[in-house]
């Protein structure tokens, strides 16, 4: 990995540590589905908080090799920047099922599995263009 990729991906982890505690931010008053159901400002920050996410992942898998993101299957890369352009693209049509989804259970996943993504990334020696 180049110096100045993992220097990029870095900064989009970065990122994304801080979209994962703004969403908690938002969202730590809603306990069930049914509360976030009725409450439509928490459906709009997180799931633009999501989209963020997705923005930032997409990048990252720019700059990766494939094979690296085969080699964390818990993240689901490719699903997450789907959601991301749907969010972008195509809001309209989400159903706000699919972001509560995303908030309970592929956001924890993201939480536990990003930082062993970002210890790789760390450790891959700055320049050896691996």
């Amino acid at each position: 990995m180049k110096a100045r990729e993992q220097k990029q991906i870095l900064y989009r982890l970065e990122y994304i540590d801080d979209f994962l505690f703004e969403l908690h931010h938002f969202s730590k008053h809603i306990s069930t589905k049914e509360d976030f159901l009725k409450d439509r400002s928490t459906q709009i920050i997180v799931s633009k908080q999501i989209q963020d996410i997705g923005e930032a992942i997409r990048i990252i898998c720019k700059k990766i090799r494939p094979e690296i993101i085969i080699e964390y299957p818990k993240i689901e890369w490719l699903e997450i920047v789907e959601l991301r352009n749907r969010i972008a693209h195509e809001s309209f049509q989400i159903k706000i099922d699919t972001i509560y989804k995303a908030l309970v259970m592929d956001i924890r996943i993201l939480e536990e599995e990003l930082p062993k993504f970002k210890n790789y990334v760390l450790s891959q020696k700055k320049g050896n263009g691996s």
